[in-house]
């Protein structure tokens, strides 16, 4: 009887541990600039969510990078079954220029930031621009 319970309790844990839900910022509803900051580690991503409410356009820039320089995978995609689909992926370094730019319908979108294999074990600490007009 003791073992059914672990095996009952161990699948539970296994079963909630594949389902993914994001929990989602306010919603762009007019032009207006979002920062995202974040810190990727070696041979990792870090995936953040924007959703609009009407259709614009979105600029994704890279602004920064520490320790640098570094280049970064950077990515925009939708949300596609619980998980982010990316649809762009540009190699990025820091700078002014967005590295990304699309014409977005109203919808759930991710961002994605990713070690391209020269993140050191402290992982990088960066911060992205999100223009939606």
């Amino acid at each position: 009887m003791k073992r059914l319970l672990v095996i009952t309790v161990v699948l539970l844990v296994l079963s909630s541990a594949c389902s993914y839900t994001p929990t989602l910022p306010s919603p762009f509803t007019s032009p207006t600039t979002q920062v995202l900051d974040g810190t990727v580690y070696p041979t990792g991503t870090t995936t953040m969510w924007l959703t609009t409410t009407v259709a614009g356009t979105l600029r994704v820039t890279l602004t920064s990078a520490e320790p640098g320089p570094v280049t970064l995978g950077l990515g925009l995609g939708a949300l596609s079954g619980g998980r982010c689909e990316t649809q762009m992926r540009v190699d990025a370094q820091p700078g002014p220029t967005p590295q990304i730019t699309t014409a977005a319908d109203a919808g759930t979108y991710c961002v994605e930031v990713s070690d391209l294999g020269s993140v050191t074990e402290s992982g990088v600490n960066y911060s992205i621009s999100v223009k939606f007009e």
